[in-house]
């Protein structure tokens, strides 16, 4: 019996992570497209998640990362190429020069605006035509439970998980 519930687990986990990940990158193509329509240049998707997440106060990409608003490596190097661009105004930290910490500005404010109100039109009609609030809580509480197993395993883990 707990060869069968272990078999069926870890079917279950390779399906949920096999639908999770191309729905946050068909998300990403979507918005893609529409600044594409849009002839708004100078992003990319990973450029996009760090946007959307901003708030109008300072933030530090550590922050960003901290908080699992962007997950991918070279964090500093997408803030500093939007600062860049014109998106957002950063600066190193006094106490320590590899930190950044920024703040969007006018272009920032409206593109965030943009992805924003493009994300609350798709969730209006994801609740009204594929899946009723309290079953998507259900879905959010159990990655959530997930994530904390696997930030866990990564940081007290001895051997491989």
């Amino acid at each position: 019996m707990a060869e069968t519930t272990t078999w069926t687990l870890r079917s279950i986990t390779y399906k949920s992570i096999h639908l999770i990940e191309p729905l946050q990158r068909q998300f990403l193509e979507f918005v893609n497209n529409k600044f594409d329509r849009h002839e708004i240049q100078h992003i990319n998707n990973p450029h996009v998640v760090v946007l959307k997440n901003y708030r109008e106060d300072e933030l530090t990409v550590s922050q960003l990362t901290n908080c699992g608003y962007y997950w991918v490596s070279n964090a500093s190097y997408n803030a500093r190429k939007i600062a860049l661009n014109g998106y957002l105004i950063h600066k190193l930290l006094a106490h320590d020069c590899l930190f950044i910490c920024a703040r969007l500005i006018g272009k920032g404010l409206d593109l965030r605006n943009i992805v924003r109100s493009m994300f609350d039109r798709q969730v209006e009609r994801f609740e009204l035509d594929i899946v009723p609030v309290d079953r998507l809580s259900h879905v959010d509480t159990a990655l959530s439970r997930l994530e904390c197993f696997r930030d866990g395993a990564m940081v007290f883990s001895v051997g491989p998980v």
